[in-house]
Protein backbone atom coordinates (compact mmCIF):
# COMPACT_ATOMS: atom_id res chain seq x y z
CA UNK A 1 0.00 0.00 0.00
CA UNK A 2 0.82 3.52 -0.80
CA UNK A 3 0.42 6.93 0.04
CA UNK A 4 -0.61 9.32 -3.30
CA UNK A 5 1.87 12.43 -2.99
CA UNK A 6 1.43 16.06 -4.63
CA UNK A 7 4.90 16.76 -6.34
CA UNK A 8 6.13 20.13 -6.21
CA UNK A 9 6.05 21.33 -9.47
CA UNK A 10 1.90 20.66 -9.44
CA UNK A 11 1.65 22.48 -5.84
CA UNK A 12 3.55 25.35 -7.98
CA UNK A 13 1.23 25.07 -11.29
CA UNK A 14 -1.63 25.33 -8.95
CA UNK A 15 -0.39 28.48 -6.99
CA UNK A 16 0.31 30.12 -10.27
CA UNK A 17 -3.28 29.60 -11.83
CA UNK A 18 -4.81 30.47 -8.70
CA UNK A 19 -2.88 34.21 -8.69
CA UNK A 20 -3.43 34.00 -12.53
CA UNK A 21 -6.91 33.96 -11.89
CA UNK A 22 -7.58 35.67 -8.44
CA UNK A 23 -9.50 32.27 -7.08
CA UNK A 24 -8.62 32.18 -2.83
CA UNK A 25 -6.65 29.35 -1.72
CA UNK A 26 -8.01 27.44 1.49
CA UNK A 27 -5.77 25.59 3.57
CA UNK A 28 -6.99 22.55 5.86
CA UNK A 29 -5.50 19.31 7.75
CA UNK A 30 -5.76 16.48 6.77
CA UNK A 31 -3.59 14.79 9.29
CA UNK A 32 -6.19 14.48 11.81
CA UNK A 33 -9.39 14.06 9.43
CA UNK A 34 -10.69 10.90 11.09
CA UNK A 35 -9.93 11.55 14.56
CA UNK A 36 -13.03 12.25 16.49
CA UNK A 37 -15.19 11.88 13.47
CA UNK A 38 -18.40 10.75 14.49
CA UNK A 39 -19.32 6.88 14.87
CA UNK A 40 -22.94 5.61 13.38
CA UNK A 41 -22.65 2.28 15.06
CA UNK A 42 -22.09 1.58 18.82
CA UNK A 43 -18.62 0.59 19.33
CA UNK A 44 -16.94 -0.48 22.46
CA UNK A 45 -13.10 -1.41 23.73
CA UNK A 46 -11.22 -2.69 26.55
CA UNK A 47 -10.14 0.05 29.28
CA UNK A 48 -6.39 -0.05 29.06
CA UNK A 49 -5.05 -1.63 32.24
CA UNK A 50 -3.77 1.83 33.92
CA UNK A 51 -7.02 3.33 33.58
CA UNK A 52 -9.19 0.21 34.55
CA UNK A 53 -10.84 0.47 37.94
CA UNK A 54 -12.65 -2.38 38.21
CA UNK A 55 -12.48 -5.98 36.29
CA UNK A 56 -14.43 -6.63 32.63
CA UNK A 57 -15.81 -2.77 32.13
CA UNK A 58 -15.29 -1.05 29.03
CA UNK A 59 -16.12 1.96 27.05
CA UNK A 60 -18.04 2.66 24.50
CA UNK A 61 -17.19 4.98 22.19
CA UNK A 62 -18.85 8.14 20.82
CA UNK A 63 -16.53 9.82 18.74
CA UNK A 64 -13.62 7.68 16.27
CA UNK A 65 -10.40 7.15 17.28
CA UNK A 66 -7.40 7.37 14.48
CA UNK A 67 -7.02 3.90 12.78
CA UNK A 68 -10.25 2.75 13.72
CA UNK A 69 -11.63 0.69 10.62
CA UNK A 70 -15.16 2.10 10.94
CA UNK A 71 -14.24 5.43 10.78
CA UNK A 72 -14.35 6.01 7.09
Amino acid sequence: MYSPVVGYSTVQTLLALACANGWHIYQIDTKLAFLNGDLKKEIYMKIPPEQERSEGHVWQLRKALYNLKQVS
